[in-house]
């Protein structure tokens, strides 16, 4: 803080020598700029405060006889205590008499490492292509959000093939009984999926084109928070749409021949009345372990807090599996009652889906995942709300986010600074300053998209978040001394290593480091710098940064002086007034003055967008899965034709047919929706608790999205069964 502390020593004069020889040197007085070359006492100008009423007609005539000749003399290494610095612990280097310069400086030559002396070297236009290129990668970021889009378009590729493969049984059996091999019948419907796949992917490529402009537009307006710039431009290279339908048409082929396979296989073998029916059994055991595992994990996330996020999420993975297995049990249950007796039209339905469970949970499964993901993406989104303003908060309790481009030097906590800045009028009583130190860097937080190495530190003290309990603290490495996190940055250097703490988003993300590690940096003279990650803030307005005690931040930056930064505390309700202030009064030092709250809230707004993209994925990908219930009911259907003949034929009317499998398919759709939902309650309880701004619309319009596409997809696909194409179907018989 440019403080000039004066502190004494005591010397006993052992002698009293003549002015003449060394003693008499006045080149021992460095070259001091403001001092050195000035006519009289009275004129210095030290840059520092002197007491200039102190100085005495013979101190005037003792600088105009001897100038800067020492009057005292005492031994180097007391010398090197007293005034030793960060900048090194002498002024001069003397050579004894008869060395020439040229003979010292082929001395030097090769000696001088260029580190140890404070240079380095940047290789800019490198660090910059490093930087950019790993960045946050945007094609990966997609595809991993496309994940459930991807899977669910699979599902009904599954299913759609199924169902062209069963609408062509009687052709296929026609080129049996006319002496066809079962390779040239495999070709023929190679071929012809393949010629369909073909001409699917290349609609495909060109839709991926138009695709990538709609979602960097998208980017650049309603998901700018994503990027923090509106400045994106659609990329165009033949290169990843021609590898995309190549990857995608091999993909398809690939499940093509696989699918022709096994259907091939399956009509070669001669149909009996003997069905092989899953165990219950073995499904009631995994069903008994994974409720264990739930009940276990559960107790574990109310007895370990520490980790209640994590057993948590577990805890609903678990419960999700578990719920899964018991629909399972529900509809392989049947098999148990006596096969030659059915009662009515649900223990019919039951007794299908008791030989083809499949048929029920694929659906179930994928409806579920969809439910659940949008369900967990709702449940982390981040609200600024009033306990970020607590002390225990993001903002730490402080009101003002203030950045200099100067630093300011005065200690704005002291009557001096804050007549200074004129902030002792009687309003500013209140108000309150944690100084900040800040080295170069680049920022880390989660607005910058590109890979940083080099964070900026802060220079702190700490004791202002001990007293006022100031943040929380998401993992902090254990110790027996320690008993508060903000303790270990005021800890002393030992051989170039210390403490420091950063936001936990920065640790994972940015830095990818954890508690315990170390982090490289170069000090200030040139030597690395390992900082120890004693704690991972919980999200703060310190994102982005780095931070250490003050001690030692002036220990290995030393030529930092003043604060960059400024935390500002005071009366809430006067907040605007001091920033409207500290505006005018920090004007000439470049001040950036935000709200903590408004910082906070765009680091949220960047998580937010991603959750977002990531729900609107998700649930593009759950719309599609549903829709291949419709699949499922068409190919369910194309099994189960002969059986509705039948009941047409015994007296039952075509709408009582739809209406059991319309029940069947909505019984499907809730178990999938009930399944994601409750899972996915547990897995976010801690969100739910902590999180009082919960986004209910947004996921319960997401929900009804789902559950609305899978009823219209339903209807639509029951309205296909007809009393005409059943009569067709009798005959056949």
């Amino acid at each position: 803080m440019n403080k000039l502390i004066e502190k004494n020593s005591d010397f006993v004069v052992k002698h009293i020598v003549d002015m003449k020889g060394i003693w008499a040197d006045s080149l021992l007085m460095p070259d001091f700029p403001g001092i050195s070359g000035k006519e009289s006492c009275s004129d210095w100008d030290a840059g520092v405060p002197i007491k200039m009423h102190e100085i005495r007609a013979k101190d005037e005539d003792y600088w105009n006889r001897y100038r800067g000749t020492p009057k005292a003399f005492i031994s180097y290494e007391t010398g090197k205590k007293l005034w030793g610095n960060n900048f090194g612990p002498a002024t001069a280097i003397r050579y004894p008499a008869g060395v020439t310069g040229k003979e010292i400086e082929d001395k030097l030559n090769g000696s001088l490492d260029p580190d140890k002396m404070g240079f380095s070297i940047t290789n800019l236009s490198g660090d910059a292509a490093k930087a950019a290129n790993e960045g946050v990668d945007f094609g990966t970021l997609f595809l991993s959000l496309g994940f459930f889009l991807i899977l669910a378009s699979l599902v009904l590729l599954s299913f759609a093939t199924s169902s062209y493969f069963d609408s062509k049984k009687t052709h296929i059996n026609t080129l049996f009984a006319l002496g066809f091999k079962n390779k040239w019948i495999a070709r023929l419907l190679f071929f012809e999926a393949g010629l369909i796949s073909l001409i699917g992917c290349f609609i495909g490529a060109l839709a991926g084109y138009l695709v990538d402009i709609a979602i960097t537009r998208a980017l650049n307006t309603v998901w700018t928070g994503a990027v923090q710039t509106e400045t994106l431009n659609a990329y165009f290279s033949p290169g990843p749409i021609i590898s995309g339908f190549i990857l995608t048409f091999i993909t398809i082929m690939v499940f093509m021949l696989i699918k022709v396979s096994r259907y091939l296989k399956g009509l070669n073998k001669s149909e009996t009345k003997n069905y092989k029916t899953p165990s219950t059994r073995q499904n009631i055991y995994l069903l008994f372990i994974s409720a264990i595992v739930t009940i276990s994990l559960f107790v574990f996330s109310l007895l370990l807090t520490d980790q209640q996020l994590l057993f948590s999420f577990a805890t609903g993975i678990v419960l999700f599996l578990s719920l899964v297995l018991l629909w399972r049990q529900h509809y392989i249950g049947i098999s148990n009652y006596d096969s030659e007796i059915i009662e009515n039209r649900k223990q019919l339905s039951r007794k299908y889906y008791s030989l083809n469970p499949s048929h029920a949970i694929t659906p179930i499964l994928f409806i579920a995942a969809g439910i659940f993901s949008v369900f967990i993406t709702g449940a982390n989104r981040m609200n600024f709300n009033e306990n970020q303003m607590k002390r225990s908060g993001g903002t730490g309790g402080y009101l003002l986010w203030c950045e200099n481009t100067i630093p300011v030097k005065e200690d704005l906590n002291k009557e001096s600074g804050r007549k200074t800045m004129g902030l002792d009028e009687d309003q500013f009583k209140g108000i309150q300053f944690v100084h900040i130190k800040r080295s170069s860097g680049n920022d880390a937080s989660c607005l910058n998209l590109n890979h940083i190495s080099v964070p900026p530190l802060l220079g702190i003290d700490p004791s202002d978040f001990i007293e006022k309990k100031s943040f929380s603290f998401s993992k902090v490495l254990r110790s027996k001394i320690i008993a508060n996190p903000w303790q270990y940055l005021k800890l002393p250097s030992e051989k170039n290593t210390i403490y420091g703490i950063a936001d936990q988003t920065v640790l994972d993300w940015g830095l990818k480091l954890k508690p315990g590690d170390t982090l490289i940096l170069r000090a200030e003279n040139g030597s690395p710098l390992n900082i120890i990650i004693a704690a991972g803030l919980q999200s703060s307005v310190f994102q982005g940064n780095v931070l250490i005690g003050m001690e030692n931040f002036t220990k290995f930056y030393p030529s930092v002086s003043g604060s960059s930064v400024l935390l500002v505390d005071g009366y809430s309700n006067l907040t605007d007034l001091y920033k409207s202030t500290l505006n005018e009064r920090l004007a000439n030092y470049g001040v950036n003055i935000e709200k903590t709250s408004d910082r906070l809230a765009s680091f949220y707004k960047v998580t937010n967008t991603y959750l977002s993209v990531f729900g609107v994925f998700g649930a593009l990908g759950m719309i599609v899965g549903i829709a291949g219930l419709g699949f499922v009911l068409l190919r369910n259907y194309n099994q189960r034709r002969h059986e509705f003949a039948l009941m047409l034929a015994t007296g039952f009317h075509v709408k009582k047919i739809r209406r059991m499998i319309l029940s069947e398919q909505m019984l499907i759709l809730f178990a999938g929706v009930s399944t994601g939902i409750i899972s996915a309650i547990v897995a976010t309880l801690p969100s739910l608790k902590n999180n009082h701004d919960m986004p209910w619309l947004f996921m319960i319009l997401m929900i009804l999205a789902i559950v609305i596409t899978g009823l219209v997809a339903l209807l639509i696909s029951v309205r296909s069964i007809t009393k005409n194409s059943l009569i067709a179907s009798l005959k056949k018989e």
